[in-house]
């Protein structure tokens, strides 16, 4: 009723039977040994007969089928040899994209922080509204991703919202792979953007000319300071911000210890020290001197009031309100109002000193900064082509100490040219003629 046929130099065995209804079965086996072989061969030739007959199953072949993998399991179940197992939980994970996404939520939440809910919760949106929420995950295709990024476009989002969008949703359905829901993630072979990166064309230089005017027109000391903290102390606002306490500040020493919640879950990313910049001083001692007694927070005044737990700068929206600010003052308002005054001031410091103590101050990686901060200015135009410290440069590298207050025209330059060329002729002549030098004693070989 059964055959067992194996090939050693393949380590493949193919197991044929006749099942009740008279029908010829196959069984693959592939890389196994002829040991292996045979104990599937005489459980699977015993589950048969006991098919065909309707006898019970004896107590061995239970155990051998007991531990059995789901693949093998499935493929006896499918010849008809054995009942279906009953799905395990692990096996009754959500399908849907709705359910998936509250299961996905449900084990990830704990570790995010509130503003990761919040882009979640956008992102989860965004899906639910290009698909639905009954969509089948296994249904869902590359050119479906692909579409998820144009439905983005309709929302008319930033290239780096949509971008960070984009990279969760391909997070999402990469833990369905994982979790083997999907045989393979739609949106990691998309063509879409997944990468955030700086748009240079969002990046504005705040010189101090129009910080000044802002600053002038602010309402009252806490605003004053904050504009002073985001351009001239280049911290983060509202986070870093909003997260200063009067005790950060070491006047004698001239150090500003800054909390960063945005990087704390960097190891040695948890905080930074800042100097206490000149610009930077006279607008705390301003907000000091007016602080009520006892105060704790720099910034008190423009706090959200959040349950127990949450950042209370959390939400809070200065946005609008430094908005009209600066239309106050006459500048025009700039995109990406707070992160281009910190953009400004990590500009600023890389002209004065090394690109890694910038970093350190500002609380951010080299690449970061280059992507994201750092601006070319019409200021290193007019410097380079005025030659502002070209000439140092040069005369540092041949070892020399040139005055470079004054520039040479081109008709000086080419006199001296000229000079030069007759200054080997005469210096042959003079050669020729002249007496060879007497040393002194002990001079020569000194």
């Amino acid at each position: 009723m059964a055959s067992l046929k194996y090939d050693q130099p393949s380590r493949t065995g193919i197991i044929q039977f006749m099942d009740r209804d008279e029908e010829r079965r196959t069984f693959r086996l592939s890389n196994v040994s002829k040991t292996t072989a045979d104990r599937y061969f005489v459980h699977i030739a015993h589950l048969n007969e006991a098919r065909r007959t309707n006898s019970t199953v004896r107590g061995e072949t239970v155990e051998f089928l007991n531990a059995l993998g789901k693949r093998d399991y499935k493929r006896l179940a499918k010849l008809g040899l054995v009942e279906p197992r009953e799905p395990d939980e692990k096996e009754k994970q959500p399908t849907t994209l709705g359910a998936w996404l509250d299961e996905f939520e449900r084990m990830k939440s704990p570790d995010w922080k509130p503003a990761s809910k919040v882009v979640f919760g956008h992102t989860r949106r965004n899906l639910l509204d290009c698909f639905s929420a009954e969509t089948l995950l296994a249904d869902v295709t590359v050119l479906d991703a692909e579409n998820f990024e144009r439905h983005l476009k309709t929302e008319e989002l930033a290239r780096a919202t949509m971008a960070k969008r984009c990279s969760i949703a391909r997070t999402v359905f990469e833990a369905a792979r994982k979790h083997r829901l999907i045989g393979a993630n739609p949106f990691k072979d998309a063509d879409i953007k997944v990468v955030t990166k700086g748009n240079k064309k969002r990046q504005v230089m705040i010189g101090r000319e129009d910080t000044q005017r802002v600053i002038n027109v602010c309402p009252d000391a806490e605003w004053r300071l904050l504009v002073g903290l985001a351009r001239y102390g280049g911290l983060r606002v509202p986070s870093e911000a909003l997260s200063l306490r009067w005790e950060h500040i070491n006047w004698e020493r001239g150090e500003l210890f800054v909390p960063s919640p945005k990087t704390e879950h960097h190891e040695g990313h948890e905080s930074r020290l800042v100097p206490l910049f000149a610009e930077l001083r006279p607008l705390l001692q301003e907000a000091f001197e007016q602080a009520e007694p006892g105060a704790v927070w720099v910034i008190n005044r423009h706090r959200s009031k959040f349950k127990e737990g949450v950042p209370d700068w959390q939400g809070v929206n200065l946005r609008t309100q430094f908005q009209r600010i600066i239309r106050r003052s006459g500048v025009k308002p700039w995109p990406r109002l707070w992160v281009n005054l910190r953009s400004s001031r990590d500009t600023e410091l890389a002209d004065q000193f090394p690109s890694h103590v910038v970093n350190s101050w500002l609380g951010h990686t080299e690449r970061v900064a280059n992507e994201h901060y750092r601006q070319t200015t019409q200021e290193h135009f007019e410097r380079a082509i005025k030659g502002d410290g070209g000439a140092l440069l040069v005369a540092l590298h041949c070892g020399a100490s040139p005055d470079i207050t004054e520039q040479e025209s081109p008709k000086s330059r080419l006199s001296k040219r000229s000079e030069n060329a007759e200054k080997p002729k005469k210096e042959a002549v003079s050669q020729r003629t002249a007496k060879p030098p007497r040393w002194t004693i002990q001079d020569s070989n000194l």
